[in-house]
């Protein structure tokens, strides 16, 4: 064989052996290529990063308070305003009783007014500047009670209604220090204070049970959506009281008559899909901003959710004062959070009893590590490991189910 024949052969071995070597590495690139297709399955590299979580959510919001009922009543007076802030033991209302008339109150009212008249009879062309001073406040108090009935004027009705019943009984009292009491004048005084008794007989003083917000609104749902009764919180509870609060009110039973709440102890519940990664982590802090409230945000710290088959109670608990969510129940609001720890994609999130999780690549295989998932945007989302026996690092490569 001459010298240009055999390289002629070297050289087709050669070719033969790159084309077989080229051949085996696509042969494998297409076995690798039909596994990972037909196991729907993708590896990812953990690492650290951060995002914003905006979650618009529909919440039902839980009060610690108290709420109080009373035998059967004809008529209330309420002596605090709706919202104020009261200690315990303060006369909130005074209630009569069922069968009382109004004729009572005239009663009493005629008698006081008879005594009145004899007391000034007894008194007239006498100077009293400390009398006159005193009527000048009535009236003044009178004229400021008829322009706010009449909405022309500025004040709290109940407190200016409350001032002019003080400065009346402070202006009975006077006079009975400084009038002589009379034969006529004491069988007037025994006439008012039989029909005061008559009266007292039906009529009691409700006193707040604790310190607290006072609130005269019900919705019906005081009951079951109750701090003290948190550990029976479902997600079908609060899905249903969402959507009925949503429409109007629950059915408010028996004589209630207020609530005294807790305004720097309260609680949302929100629900999410059980199978979806993400519910809020337990001692995380999130910030919480209530539509119609877009200028008081709040920051709460969230419990452990409750989980169930019908979906995920996620429990936010804040001890700031509600101020005007007083009365609030159904609520729309957006869930923030600025939330760091290592980025996934929510795809390679696996819900296992309730509980989200990251299939890790060990050296003799892979783990499902259970994790909490700190925030959600888009179709990514920022995890850390839930449990400190569990470690997660950057670097990690992750399995996608």
């Amino acid at each position: 064989m001459t010298g240009r024949e055999l390289r002629i052969v070297r050289q087709k071995k050669k070719f033969k052996t790159r084309f077989y070597v080229f051949l085996c590495l696509l042969f494998a690139l297409v076995v690798t290529l039909v596994a990972v297709l037909a196991n729907g399955k993708g590896e990812g590299i953990l690492s650290e990063s951060s995002l914003r979580m905006e979650l618009s959510v529909s919440a039902a919001a839980i009060r610690d308070e108290a709420a109080v009922s009373v035998d059967r009543y004809d008529r209330v007076d309420y002596l605090v305003n709706e919202g104020a802030s009261v200690t315990s033991g303060t006369p909130v209302a005074t209630v009569y009783k069922w069968g009382y008339s109004d004729e009572m109150t005239q009663a009493v009212v005629r008698a006081q007014r008879a005594v009145l008249a004899e007391q000034l009879h007894q008194l007239e062309g006498i100077a009293n500047p400390g009398l006159e001073n005193i009527t000048l406040q009535i009236g003044q108090k009178k004229e400021q009670l008829a322009a706010l009935t009449m909405k022309a004027g500025a004040g709290d009705l109940l407190t200016i209604q409350n001032e002019l019943i003080s400065l009346l009984r402070q202006r009975s009292e006077y006079l009975k220090a400084n009038v002589q009491p009379t034969e006529a004048l004491s069988a007037l005084y025994a006439a008012e204070q039989q029909q005061i008794d008559l009266l007292a007989a039906w009529k009691s003083d409700v006193a707040a049970v604790r310190d607290g917000v006072v609130s005269f609104y019900f919705d019906g749902y005081e009951d079951v959506l109750n701090a003290a009764k948190l550990s029976n919180v479902n997600a079908d509870l609060v899905k249903s009281v969402v959507k009925a609060a949503a429409g109007g009110t629950g059915a408010v039973t028996g004589n209630l008559l207020y609530r005294i709440v807790d305004g720097q102890n309260w609680y949302i519940a929100f629900v999410t899909p059980a199978s979806e990664p993400f519910r809020v982590a337990a001692g995380e802090q999130y910030t919480v901003v209530f539509d119609g409230y877009l200028d008081r945000p709040y920051t709460g710290t969230a419990l452990a959710p409750v989980i169930d088959q019908t979906g995920v109670v996620n429990l936010i608990q804040f001890h700031e004062d509600m101020g005007a969510l007083l009365n609030a129940r159904s609520l729309k609001a957006t869930v923030v959070k600025d939330a760091t720890g290592f980025d996934v994609p929510l795809s390679a999130l696996t819900v296992e009893d309730g509980v989200p999780g990251l299939t890790i690549v060990m050296a003799d295989g892979t783990a499902r590590i259970e994790v909490e998932v700190l925030g959600v945007s888009g179709d990514r989302a920022v995890v850390r490991a839930k449990n400190a026996t569990d470690t997660l690092g950057a670097g990690q490569r992750y399995v996608k189910p």
